[in-house]
């Protein structure tokens, strides 16, 4: 490894920390982030709370662990995409009186 290759090791280190930790906190107090998941994912809300927890805990430790920067970045780009997607695809259906989600009309 050069000295270019370290020196945004504290920096990779820290955001792993807090992004593996973050995951862990969705098992541990799950209502803190239901509210987050009822945007996206309105009828299970607490099952994706879960299911996040889970892909977050995993990308801290992958961000962790040395040589997997690029994957890891392409990865959380995947995993922000599939949040904001789920959110705005929640909040811009409406419910229709048979279960039914309809695109609200501008």
């Amino acid at each position: 490894m050069t000295d270019d290759d370290t020196r945004g090791e504290p920096a990779r280190r820290a955001l792993g920390l807090l992004t593996s930790s973050i995951g862990v906190a969705h098992f541990l107090a799950p209502r803190m982030f239901d509210p987050f998941n009822r945007l996206g994912f309105p009828n299970h809300a607490r099952i994706f709370t879960y299911v996040n927890g889970a892909i977050e805990t995993a990308l801290g430790v992958l961000t962790l662990r040395a040589g997997t920067r690029r994957p890891t970045a392409v990865l959380s780009a995947c995993y922000i995409t599939y949040l904001t997607i789920s959110i705005l695809r929640a909040q811009l259906c409406v419910p229709r009186g048979d279960g039914r989600r309809v695109q609200r009309s501008g």
